[in-house]
């Protein structure tokens, strides 16, 4: 009797269901192929979970089809539930392919108004994406009215957004993420959108805390909700991490963000006035006592999530 012989012939059909799907959530991605090859069943159950997250911009990209080559997209793009596009990427297949994306992130100069097809064919609930005038307006179709999360990786005219009053429009937005530089945007967010439970404030890491005064001219220091969460990001190689950790379940720069802001309200920071921070965070460094006891019974994967 082989190993997966007697595994069938001790465990219920129900409780093997869930050994295998918990090894291929936790696992690496390469450590998961094995489990492809140990039965009919067990390959039907894994291979979703396997193909659920695609990355498609910096090396290493996974799946990666040209590396190997029988790996078709038109089988597997079904799976795909997170997609992350850049440059030298083919979208428009990617796209079309997967049918099935919720969270999607279009980077390196993709443009939207390019692919408007392809994407009136989701229905998305995160998105990361730079604008420009013509992409604001895409926010209202019915693929982007049930966004949750919305990454505005940069403007290429901030003063569209001023006039749109898009984000009234988008009754479950959450999470809003700005560039710095379009920091005097922060009051206008509030206002069109007051469901809003985290509005993150990005820069470079490498520029520093350099201050808080925002393009615009306006003093973000001067902002009183504590919403607001101003983050100094590691970009491109550190953002893609950071959106893979998401795409995955864990804790990501909307989580470090949200816990931030309740820790903010609830006063449980040694400094509880606004701050630049990094992701990951030390907690154990900002926390007051009573705020340590509150974060150790936290599941931070479980924050800035809707």
């Amino acid at each position: 009797m082989t190993d997966v012989d007697a595994l069938q012939a001790r465990l219920p059909p129900e409780l093997e269901h869930i050994i295998f799907t918990d090894a291929a959530l936790e696992w690496d991605r390469n450590d998961c192929a094995p489990l492809l090859l140990v039965a009919k069943r067990v390959h039907e159950w894994i291979l979703p979970l396997v193909y659920r997250v695609f990355n498609q911009a910096q090396l290493p990209k996974f799946p990666d089809f040209q590396k190997y080559p029988s790996i078709r997209l038109s089988y597997v793009g079904k799976y795909a539930k997170h997609l992350l596009i850049g440059y030298e990427v083919d979208a428009e297949s990617f796209l079309s392919s997967c049918p099935n994306v919720r969270n999607l992130a279009l980077w390196y100069g993709i443009s939207m108004p390019r692919h408007q097809d392809a994407l009136d064919n989701l229905r998305l609930f995160r998105l990361s994406a730079v604008f420009s005038q013509t992409e604001i307006g895409m926010l209202r179709r019915p693929t982007f009215t049930g966004l949750t999360h919305l990454e505005i990786l940069s403007f290429y005219n901030p003063s569209a957004w001023d006039r749109s009053k898009i984000i009234a429009d988008l009754p479950r937005l959450s999470f809003l993420s700005l560039p710095f530089r379009d920091g005097h945007l922060v009051p206008l967010c509030f206002e069109q959108c007051p469901s809003l439970r985290v509005l993150l404030i990005k820069r470079d890491r490498e520029y520093g805390s350099m201050g808080f005064v925002a393009g615009g001219s306006l003093d973000l220091s001067t902002v009183q909700d504590t919403r607001l969460v101003l983050m100094l990001a590691d970009f491109y190689i550190g953002s893609e991490r950071d959106w893979i950790d998401g795409a995955h379940g864990k804790a990501d720069s909307w989580a470090t963000a949200e816990v931030w802001s309740l820790a903010r309200k609830g006063n449980l920071l040694r400094d509880s006035s606004l701050a630049w921070i990094y992701c990951p965070f030390d907690w154990n460094m900002a926390l007051t006592d009573q705020g340590k006891e509150w974060y150790s019974g936290l599941s931070m994967s479980e924050y800035g999530r809707v």
